[in-house]
């Protein structure tokens, strides 16, 4: 689980995203102590499969949270270029989702996209919650 997260957190680093970390809640504070805008990355394993005594078929979700300091405007009744400016988070979700649907590792094969979630928030942030799936085997 540790090689997956330096993984996705080192790959991360080739983007936009000026803040990359683990996902501790930074976003339930008031004034989050991120650098916007953030990733925040969190590894669930809710599958595994017993291969043997001492071999494990693990099926992890990989979910990047990406959070942006929202003050848009996006209504039709926006100008252009004001519209477009505010919907320029869309342009950097895009980006994480080219770098890591497919990306794999040493100890991990190729990520996949499962979904793209948008949280409702009333603090002005925008986060959208990209969840990849992956697949790894773990021997003890």
């Amino acid at each position: 689980m540790k090689q997956l997260f330096i993984a996705v957190t080192a790959k991360l680093e080739e983007s936009a995203m000026r803040w990359v970390d683990e996902d501790k809640g930074q976003m339930n504070y008031k004034n989050p102590p991120v650098i916007f805008p953030a990733a925040l990355v969190e590894i669930d394993i809710p599958t595994i499969e017993t291969l043997s005594r001492k071999a494990q078929n693990m099926e992890p979700t990989v979910t990047v949270r990406l959070c942006f300091d929202f003050m848009g405007k996006t209504s039709n009744a926006t100008p252009k270029i004001a519209r477009d400016k505010s919907l320029l988070y869309y342009d950097q979700v895009q980006e994480i989702y080219e770098l890591l649907q497919g990306f794999e590792g040493v100890s991990f094969n190729a990520l996949e996209l499962r979904s793209l979630m948008q949280e409702k928030r009333p603090d002005g942030y925008k986060v959208v919650a990209l969840r990849f799936g992956t697949e790894f085997h773990e021997f003890v």
